[in-house]
């Protein structure tokens, strides 16, 4: 009988029910619709009046109590419902559209009750589209898996859109079970996952556009077709205000949904996670947020309040997209780097990891703010401690080449590498630090933990400031210490109004009045005012802080310092330490020399002069023996010719002579130069211009054996 009764139980898309008139029809039909109009949802207006706020309380009532009704529905009249009526789908897609965003500003005339409301219908809202995104909901009530992935993708139950909606409303407070709700929807719908690609392609026109329009020239150029005259080429600054709002609005919401989208998305954002996209995501950043941040306070004729409400909104984009590309890169390649067992796909993934951050240079605004908020460096000794071989150079040259960028954040990044030594520090961040925490840390926590030091606090406090100006500083402390000294789940835990009982009494406009007693019974030193920025104190110079750097040290040693040319001589320009090594040399020399004469009988053995003569006969030198045979033959012609001379009776001519020339002479030599005379005047010459021809190099010549040695 349990076997048969198991036979029965089919799928709803399977099963078929009798109507009034005994007709069979499928169990999902439009015959089991009841007749409900359900209303669309309308957002309150900025500054509603007590007429709107009633007219939106009755229609979220409505709302309210349909869904109520709804969610009550069996499994076959639930889903006969949401595939047969025309009404309740706009009806769910007008809450994903219009409901207000974390960043933006509560109504002024918002009731308690109307508040509660508000919440009810945020929750039942959620709590259909879980039952729209579950295809088993127990034994007996279910669908096949094929049929589920069809009918919900035929229908439009679920889109790329509408996935990035819920991730914006719901993933701060339920980021988990909105991360098994979309899991279930891309597995039995493979589909929705090529619908994420192609979507990129929007979303990377929609990034050029916001360039575009940013940098205030005509959006797409001329393939564009026509440009209104009165946007058409308008810089920020001379936009009117509704265009420069929508332009705000435009990059605040989507940076804040790509980055929820990513942060439920985290095991199918592989699409979202390539080089491009990071490079686009930073390019926005380059081109957006400091022009944003700059027309801001360059626009003139706005209020106060929308010029605030303005700058709010860019701090919220800019922490959401340095957040999505810090999330991108840990999810995508650092993670996979320190949990692949593969070695060559760990190295491979490290590679594209600091190729992208390389990339990233070229966007100097962003690679800066990026570096101060997340720290590149904790990126790479991530990779580092995970034991895959990476290229140091290259990440050396990334960080000297971000630390050498000129911005505003060098004395905050001098202060977070190099902070001043403390002998407590706080409590290490968790390891999801740069993206939102899926529960904040317990209240108890901050209250025992060792609290930072003074500048640290003020550090993270102007943090949260950044992004809630609204907020006093002895307020954002109270939660801060409440946290666990915890930037990210202060922020989160305020934006979603998810304080403890303890902290959602206090005044949020209290200022700090007295500055906090150091933990751990230190006693507070008296704290010097900051000095006065002057413009010496900005010149940046590549002697500052050297021991002659009269303008930061008060004392300098003045017997180091000379005037002029100081005499050199042989002992001053050897130096102590040159001379040291120079006698080492000289006594080892010595030593060295004595101690082979005396361990060596030298000349013991040798031969005396008379030995040698003995052994061999005495040569004369070739060059001695051809200038004494020259002596020779010359004393013997004079003895020829004085000979002829007195044969002949000194009148005639010798013999073999021609008469009437002159007998030939012995060879004479004469000084260079020439004769005496000749040789005085050539000497007075070279004494002369000695200065041109003699003296020209020898100061260089001078100069190059000092260098080498020579003295």
């Amino acid at each position: 009988s349990i076997m048969a009764a198991a036979k029965k139980i089919l799928a709803l898309d399977k099963q078929f029910l009798t109507a009034e008139n005994n007709e069979k029809l499928p169990a999902i039909h439009k015959k089991w619709v009841e007749k409900i109009h359900f209303a669309k949802y309308q957002p309150l207006p900025p500054n509603p009046s007590d007429a709107d706020v009633e007219a939106w309380t009755e229609r979220m009532t409505f709302i309210k109590e349909d869904l109520s009704w709804l969610l009550r529905q069996s499994h076959q009249k639930f889903w006969s419902q949401v595939l047969h009526d025309d009404t309740l789908v706009p009806s769910l897609d007008s809450y994903l559209q219009y409901a207000p965003r974390t960043f933006d500003p509560a109504p002024l005339k918002l009731r308690k009750n109307a508040a509660v409301l508000q919440k009810d219908v945020h929750r039942s809202v959620f709590m259909v589209f879980v039952r729209l995104s579950t295809h088993r909901e127990s034994k007996e009530n279910f669908f096949t898996p094929a049929f589920f992935g069809n009918m919900i993708y035929d229908n439009f139950i679920f889109d790329v859109a509408k996935l990035m909606d819920l991730c914006v409303l719901y993933g701060p407070s339920n980021q988990k079970l909105l991360t098994n709700m979309v899991s279930n929807i891309f597995k039995h719908q493979p589909k929705y996952s090529d619908d994420l690609e192609a979507s990129l392609v929007t979303i990377y026109e929609t990034f050029e556009n916001l360039r575009t329009k940013c940098s205030g020239e005509p959006v797409g150029g001329a393939a564009a077709g026509p440009q209104r005259l009165d946007s058409a080429g308008l810089t920020l600054v001379e936009m009117s205000v509704g265009q420069f709002d929508d332009i705000i609005n435009y990059v605040t919401d989507i940076s804040h949904t790509l980055l929820a989208l990513v942060d439920v998305f985290k095991s199918n954002s592989s699409a979202l996670a390539g080089p491009y996209f990071v490079w686009n995501v930073a390019a926005l950043y380059e081109a957006a947020v400091p022009k944003l941040a700059a027309a801001v306070g360059q626009r003139d004729g706005d209020s106060p309040e929308v010029k605030g409400r303005w700058k709010r909104k860019v701090k919220v984009a800019k922490h959401c997209l340095l957040g999505l590309v810090d999330s991108l890169l840990t999810s995508g390649y650092v993670e996979v780097v320190r949990e692949s067992e593969d070695r060559g796909v760990a190295e491979r993934v490290a590679d594209e990891f600091i190729d992208i951050v390389a990339s990233l240079l070229s966007e100097r605004h962003f690679i800066v703010d990026f570096d101060v908020k997340f720290d590149l460096g904790t990126g790479f000794e991530r990779l580092r401690a995970s034991g895959v071989a990476v290229d140091t150079t290259r990440i050396d040259y990334i960080l000297a080449a971000v630390d050498n960028f000129e911005d505003d954040s060098k004395k905050l990044k001098k202060i977070r590498r190099h902070p001043p030594p403390a002998e407590k520090k706080p409590p290490p961040p968790p390891a999801h630090v740069g993206r939102r925490s899926e529960t904040p840390p317990e209240v108890t926590e901050g209250a025992s933990a060792p609290g930072p030091a003074e500048f640290e606090m003020v550090s993270m406090i102007s943090s949260v400031k950044d992004l809630l100006p609204d907020f006093g500083d002895g307020f954002v402390e109270a939660c801060l210490e409440a946290f666990g000294f915890h930037v990210e789940s202060v922020i989160n835990a305020i934006l979603e109004d998810n304080l403890p009982p303890s902290l959602a009494t206090l005044d949020r406009a209290a200022p700090r009045t007295v500055a906090p007693a150091p933990r751990g019974g230190e006693e507070s030193a008296p704290q010097d005012p900051p000095p006065e920025e002057t413009l010496l104190s900005r010149r940046s110079n590549v002697y500052d802080d050297d021991e002659f750097d009269v303008f930061r040290n008060d004392r300098v040693d003045a017997t180091r310092v000379h005037q002029g040319k100081r005499e050199r001589t042989v002992a001053a320009a050897i130096g102590p330490k040159i001379r040291e090594v120079l006698t080492s040399f000289v006594d080892m020399y010595e030593d060295e020399y004595d101690d082979t004469y005396d361990e060596n009988s030298v000349g013991a053995t040798d031969a005396t002069a008379d030995e040698l003569t003995a052994r061999r006969a005495f040569v004369t030198p070739r060059v001695l023996a051809a200038g004494a045979a020259d002596s020779e033959e010359s004393e013997d012609d004079e003895t020829d010719l004085r000979r002829n001379e007195n044969r002949e009776g000194g009148g005639g001519a010798p013999v073999g002579v021609i008469p009437g020339l002159m007998p030939p002479k012995h060879r004479t030599f004469q000084p260079r130069g020439g004769s005496h005379g000749n040789q005085e005047r050539q000497r007075q010459q070279k004494e002369k211009h000695k200065s041109s021809s003699g003296n020209h190099n020898r100061k260089r010549m001078a100069g190059r054996k000092l260098r080498g040695g020579m003295f």
